[in-house]
């Protein structure tokens, strides 16, 4: 992958992710509780963003803003498909997963206080349980009788978005320490740059729901 290719991919990485916070605040009053999660989802990721590429030009450590966002997104993803798949039995554990989750991400923080490694456990657990709902989700909704346009369900194009980027992310967070000390600089930024790639079409899918929900019911 060509050096320039990978700086424009860096670069543009967050666009996709502010469209998304645009399209959710200006249908933020035809959006549904899911739907208004996911934008809220959406304004905190732009916000770890802001902060993270000011920390870089400080040139300050930011690897302490991985697990808060991780976090984040664990949160509100998990909540958005508890809701999504009532009346299923799963939907109970939701709260207990979330506890269990910020306890995870309170050990991440602490014990990466001094390192220089990224913790990929919180991660994978994160995506692996995403994928897992994801999959449910997709079945709940393709054995339902009320849908008959997959592609104009808003959660469709989210579950979408989640298979497909922590699919491969979940890849990337395992091997990400072992790539940084056997392979050069160079391939770990390639690696970083596919991992933005995915990211992108995350938040594509992400402006596809938020632009295509349909007014609450009163």
């Amino acid at each position: 992958m060509p050096s320039t290719l990978v700086q424009w991919i860096m670069l543009c990485a967050p666009v996709p992710l502010a469209t998304a916070g645009l399209v959710g605040a200006v249908r933020w009053r035809h959006l549904g509780p899911s739907m208004r999660w996911l934008t809220g989802l959406v304004w905190f990721g732009l916000l770890m963003e802001l902060v993270s590429r000011w920390m870089m030009l400080q040139k300050m450590p930011n690897l302490i803003l991985s697990p808060l966002d991780t976090l984040a997104e664990f949160v509100g993803l998990t909540w958005i498909y508890g809701r999504e798949l009532r009346p299923w039995p799963i939907t109970r554990y939701v709260p207990a997963a979330i506890g269990l989750f910020a306890v995870l991400t309170g050990i991440s923080i602490f014990t990466q206080l001094h390192s220089v490694q990224f913790s990929p456990v919180q991660h994978s657990i994160e995506s692996i349980t995403l994928l897992v709902l994801a999959l449910l989700y997709l079945y709940k909704l393709s054995h339902g009788t009320a849908v008959r346009q997959l592609e104009r369900e808003p959660m469709f194009w989210v579950s979408a978005g989640v298979l497909l980027y922590f699919a491969g992310d979940v890849l990337i967070f395992i091997f990400s320490n072992y790539l940084l000390q056997q392979y050069s600089r160079a391939v770990n930024i390639q690696v970083w740059a596919v991992h933005a790639v995915l990211f992108m079409i995350l938040c594509s899918c992400y402006t596809i729901a938020l632009w295509l929900s349909p007014r609450p019911s009163n």
